[in-house]
């Protein structure tokens, strides 16, 4: 049933995964609106759904289709306020980095580009945990630029195994190499230099992250949501704990609420 004080707004959900879904479904349950969500790829979660309206746009990650399908968009829907949002890190990243032009046709309910790589790029991220004293695993950073640090070089002050992973997960997005992972498990020095040869042959650009393999299964792992209102107020924390997660490469992890 349609909320009597549902918002005259139109949300824009980039994305097709369970999280555009899930995002999407909210809005209906809370208000009864039906978003618009745009798509790079056919996705049952959302192509089959009834709650929102899916548009699959080819390559929509690509900056130039991205721009131009919003602008068609605007265009279109010209007549309501449009909520933007991206379920992605590289969506929220196109997002912000597009501000000055975005913001004439759509809210924009991000933070600005320099806060969003502070908090955003993992090796910054672990500097701010450092400075309000936050205990993270030990983490050699590797530069994987094609000028970057060499991989028989790199030496680490823990054992093996250990876990690699970008710093940057929106620019590891667009990287394309054999074996690729969102995170590596890596038992040797050996598979340390292949899997780092590897990313710095790719297209990525940005740091890697090495660290120290913490004991314990997926159950031991928590996630903290918050939402902060425009005048920085956490008005809205989530607390969760991992229960069970999807294996593969690139699966998304499956958590339950604490």
């Amino acid at each position: 049933m349609e909320n009597i004080d549902a918002p005259d707004v139109l949300p824009v959900i980039l994305g097709g995964d369970i999280g555009a879904y899930s995002l999407a479904r909210a809005f209906h349950e809370a208000y009864g609106i039906v978003p618009l969500v745009l798509s790079q790829a056919d996705c049952h979660m959302c192509g089959d759904s009834s709650i929102l309206v899916n548009r699959v746009v080819p390559h929509l990650e690509r900056p130039a289709v991205l721009l131009s399908t919003l602008a068609n968009t605007a265009e279109c829907f010209g007549n309501r306020p449009l909520l933007l949002l991206g379920c992605g890190d590289w969506y929220v990243r196109l997002i912000v980095e597009n501000r000055a032009v975005l913001e004439k046709s759509f809210i924009i309910p991000y933070i600005g580009e320099d806060l969003l790589n502070r908090l955003t790029e993992k090796d910054r991220f672990y500097a701010l945990c450092a400075e309000v004293g936050v205990p993270v695993p030990r983490t050699v950073v590797f530069d994987a630029s094609a000028d970057g640090d060499d991989p028989a070089t790199v030496t680490l002050p823990f054992p093996f195994p250990v876990v690699a992973k970008p710093a940057s997960s929106a620019a590891y997005h667009y990287a394309d190499f054999p074996g690729k992972q969102k995170v590596f498990f890596l038992r040797d020095a050996t598979e340390l230099r292949a899997t780092l040869a590897a990313v710095q042959s790719s297209r990525y650009e940005g740091k890697l992250l090495i660290q120290e393999t913490i004991p314990g299964d997926d159950t031991s792992m928590r996630i903290l949501t918050t939402y902060s209102d425009r005048t920085e107020r956490c008005a809205s924390p989530l607390s969760a704990r991992r229960s069970w997660r999807i294996c593969g490469p690139w699966a998304w992890a499956t958590r339950s609420p604490l």
